[in-house]
């Protein structure tokens, strides 16, 4: 009688923990997905309002890509949400400084396409 007690919690129990892991397993691949939820995950690792700089947030999940949120998701499950906030600041900045530089680079080209074009006319 107790071994069948001991049986049917044990079953609840492998039950409970199918359920929860394929409701996990649901959201984060919705998360991979889809863009807006992408999105919306890097707003809570960085600690931003969905409303901040939506231009910015869109950009830095391209950037990212599916490898990076990985990374930073894993980060804050495991680490904690304080270091994956400052990973995630850290390759902000450097996305930052990469897209200022591929501007510059991008203006000087338009330079000196546009020099060229004057000085052979």
């Amino acid at each position: 009688m107790f071994n069948d007690k001991i049986y049917v919690s044990l079953w609840w129990w492998y039950m409970f923990a199918m359920v929860t892991v394929f409701i996990s397993a649901l959201r984060k691949t919705v998360t991979f997905l889809l863009s807006a939820y992408r999105s919306k995950e890097i707003c809570s690792i960085l600690q931003l309002k969905e409303t901040d700089d939506t231009k910015f947030v869109n950009q830095f999940a391209e950037s990212l890509s599916n490898h990076g949120l990985l990374l930073l998701i894993l980060l804050t499950e495991c680490v904690g949400p304080m270091e994956a906030h400052d990973v995630a600041m850290f390759l902000k900045d450097k996305l930052m400084v990469s897209a200022n530089s591929t501007n510059q680079r991008i203006d000087a080209l338009n330079r000196d396409q546009t020099k060229i074009l004057f000085e052979s006319t």
